[in-house]
């Protein structure tokens, strides 16, 4: 049996890491083919937990009160944007 020479040409990486901000950053790499939109939408999805996680930890220790006032000013800001 051979290989698939297909599958043999083809490869993929995806890095997942902070950049420089600290902000959780996807790095794909690949050659002779597309990556297969489940394993995109999974780590999309992988990427929003670990950014949720970070932002929780972030502001544990902040009150209910500021962190409303916070989401409140950014509402305001991106409705005039």
């Amino acid at each position: 049996m051979g290989v698939d020479r297909r599958l043999a040409e083809t490869s993929y990486h995806c890095v997942l890491g902070q950049d420089w901000r600290g902000d959780w950053a996807l790095t794909w790499m690949w050659g002779g083919g597309d990556l297969s939109r489940f394993i995109e939408e999974a780590v999309r999805a992988h990427i929003l937990e670990l950014t949720a996680e970070q932002v929780k930890t972030t502001n544990a220790n902040v009150s209910e009160v500021d962190l409303t006032s916070m989401v409140d000013e950014a509402l305001q800001w991106a409705r005039k944007n």
